[in-house]
């Protein structure tokens, strides 16, 4: 078959969880179909390239994806446009559900073609649109509903999304996201860790703020992988806190993981959790996660008493929750045995029954 990719990240120009899953399942379909990704251009030189025989489609350039320590609603209008220009000659597109409107631009171009297209949704936000951005939320929330209509297939990355997709009357086919075992366990532990390591973007629902909290004025030991637009804010609270933190910024995957493995436990302070692939990484690692009790953390389903702990989201709970899992972590042979249903090969191969069996509807 012929597969595209529509997606406005792309990894590892910009690291996360939705970013990762995407290149991964990719790049291991290429022994069987002609693959290709079409994003922003994210990188020097043609704006059609070959990586790991993948065809990458940089149809536009790259803009800002946050203003004001929000997504920008410029930015998805303006990579949904230059969609309108494609070819979408394609037996299956698969479209990043956020940030909408690629979705609906796609389902356009599509309508009147043999093209299936699937959606890979991560996150159900619905009434969370209202506190993301007040009133226009509202349109926010119709869009989303509307976009949820228009594929022929939905993958949901969690049981937490599949389930609130489900209140919207949608069915979805569960495929969680999924790891690289192998690469992983290859990978010795860095010299230097730390006593909590947090690991994502630098966005405001990670609360990473709190994290800061936590960790003042005590001997636990941070480091904090990862950029975004609260990082200076982030590191002018660091400058008046009494703590041992390190800001790394974005560092390549092996020596993150070399980290992770040096380091005590990974927290997930998140309010809001598509998956939580760094969970399961920290799971591969024989790392415990330590994530918290809110309602849009998908994250949570993943922890049990064998990876981790689920705590309160306020700084006291957090640094109480910290200590003692020091003192105390699961066994890392079994912390790592969990992570085992998660290889990216299972994803893939379910990912791809998904294809076939939508290309054949």
């Amino acid at each position: 078959m012929k597969i595209a990719y529509i997606t406005d990240v792309m990894y590892p120009w910009v690291i996360g969880g939705a970013e990762k899953r995407t290149w991964e399942i990719a790049s291991r379909l290429t022994d069987k179909h002609d693959i290709h990704i079409i994003t922003m251009k994210w990188w020097d030189g043609p704006k059609t390239k070959t990586k790991n025989d993948v065809t990458l489609h940089g149809i536009c350039k790259p803009k800002k994806l946050y203003t004001n320590n929000r997504r920008s609603i410029k930015q998805a209008l303006y990579f949904a446009t230059h969609l309108l220009k494609i070819d979408t000659n394609y037996d299956i597109i698969d479209i990043n559900q956020f940030p909408y409107f690629p979705a609906l631009t796609t389902y356009l171009k599509t309508r009147l073609k043999n093209t299936k297209t699937v959606i890979t949704w991560h996150e159900v936000w619905n009434e969370y649109w209202l506190e993301y951005l007040g009133w226009p939320g509202h349109i926010g929330k119709t869009i989303e509903k509307i976009t949820t209509k228009t594929p022929n297939q939905i993958i949901a990355v969690s049981k937490t999304t599949q389930n609130k997709l489900k209140q919207h009357g949608v069915n979805s086919t569960y495929i969680p996201n999924g790891i690289n075992i192998n690469q992983i366990n290859k990978i010795k532990p860095n010299k230097k860790g730390y006593d909590a390591l947090y690991v994502g973007r630098l966005i405001e629902h990670k609360n990473i703020d709190t994290l800061i909290k936590a960790v003042d004025n005590t001997n636990i030991t941070l480091g904090i992988i990862g950029t975004g637009p609260q990082q200076q804010k982030l590191k002018k609270q660091t400058q008046k806190t009494n703590a041992e933190i390190e800001f790394l910024g974005n560092i390549e995957y092996k020596k993150l993981i070399s980290i992770m493995k040096a380091s005590k436990t990974h927290i997930l302070p998140s309010s809001r959790e598509g998956f939580g692939i760094t969970v399961i990484e920290a799971m591969a690692s024989g790392t415990p996660t330590i994530t918290v009790n809110e309602p849009n953390n998908a994250a949570k389903h993943l922890i049990t008493p064998k990876t981790g702990t689920i705590t309160q989201l306020n700084p006291k709970k957090l640094q109480q929750t910290i200590k003692k899992t020091i003192q105390n972590p699961p066994n890392p042979k079994q912390t790592k045995k969990q992570a085992q249903k998660y290889s990216w090969k299972n994803i893939t191969k379910k990912t791809n029954k998904l294809y076939k069996t939508t290309k054949n509807k």
